[in-house]
């Protein structure tokens, strides 16, 4: 799909709503506003040295790997799959911080308990302090890892050398420790820019948001309310996006239901690969951004 991508047929007709959200449909500034509700991570940002490189104490523990030269791809990014077919890909972000929380194991037990497919979207710096963690998920087939950016900054506001660091460095850490690459990548706080498109076409990475935030690092919304909210509220074709890395208040805990209710609908869990396996080689012109789907009732 992503090679695909790297030749693109003319823009599809203004009723063809898919996946594809343009720079066209950003704001008059460049930005786009957080999609999410309410996130509890607090941005983190490391420090940099006279060569703009990362400055990390944990990057010397291992050997960073380089880089497999990728095909650049158009500078767009995808906020959901195609509706016509019954397909939805779970995602669970592993957000970097400064703080240190415990992977959540329980999510990946209730996935493989129920033979789930899932795409993780991994921060370099939790990679780092994670690496163990990291080798379990690259272990296990039906999981595809992602990455999340080394730290979890406002990247919309960042230069483009600083962005382009965070990625490659994101990603060496991932090809490190697993010998693999990511194919996509989910900006932090689901913000991002034309600046941050254009780095991450230029690293052939593919950005990847969602249509469906399911709210589970809100500390207010109930484990009913949040499974209920994920249910009712996905689509054929939605990303849906929930956390991993400690900040999920009932994130296992629903699951069991969660993948019931799903699948109870008619919908198949899939990888983001999988989800877009068969998308037409094309940069949608006419999508608009995703709405806000926080759960508003506790």
């Amino acid at each position: 799909m992503l090679a695909a991508l790297t030749a693109c047929a003319p823009p599809p007709p203004l009723e063809d709503q898919t996946c594809w959200l343009p720079l066209e449909a950003m704001a008059p500034d460049g930005a786009v506003a957080p999609l999410e509700g309410p996130h509890q991570e607090e941005p983190f940002l490391p420090p940099l040295g006279p060569d703009g490189r990362i400055l990390a104490p944990e990057l010397e523990q291992i050997r960073l790997m380089p880089l497999p030269e990728r095909p650049p791809l158009p500078a767009a990014i995808v906020n959901s799959g195609p509706r016509d077919r019954p397909l939805v890909a779970l995602t669970f972000d592993a957000c970097s911080s400064a703080k240190v929380r415990p992977f959540d194991v329980a999510i990946v037990e209730a996935l493989l308990e129920h033979d789930v497919a899932a795409t993780f979207f991994l921060g370099g710096y939790w990679m780092l302090r994670h690496a163990e963690d990291t080798l379990a998920l690259a272990a296990i087939p039906q999981f595809e890892l992602a990455i999340h950016g080394y730290a979890h900054a406002h990247m919309q506001r960042l230069p483009a050398e600083v962005i382009r660091e965070d990625l490659r460095t994101n990603q060496q850490i991932l090809v490190s420790l697993t010998g693999r690459p990511a194919d996509f990548f989910r900006p932090p706080f689901g913000e991002y820019s034309p600046r941050l498109l254009d780095v991450c076409s230029e690293l052939g990475v593919l950005p990847v948001n969602f249509d469906l935030a399911a709210g589970d690092s809100d500390p207010t919304i109930s484990a009913k309310r949040l499974a209920r909210h994920i249910i009712d509220n996905v689509r054929p074709g939605s990303i849906v996006v929930l956390h991993a890395n400690g900040l999920g208040k009932h994130t296992a805990a629903v699951l069991p239901e969660v993948i019931t209710g799903l699948r109870a609908r008619g919908l198949e869990l899939v990888t983001v690969g999988q989800l877009l396996a068969d998308e037409p080689p094309r940069v949608n012109r006419c999508c608009l951004p995703p709405t806000r789907a926080a759960a508003s009732s506790r």
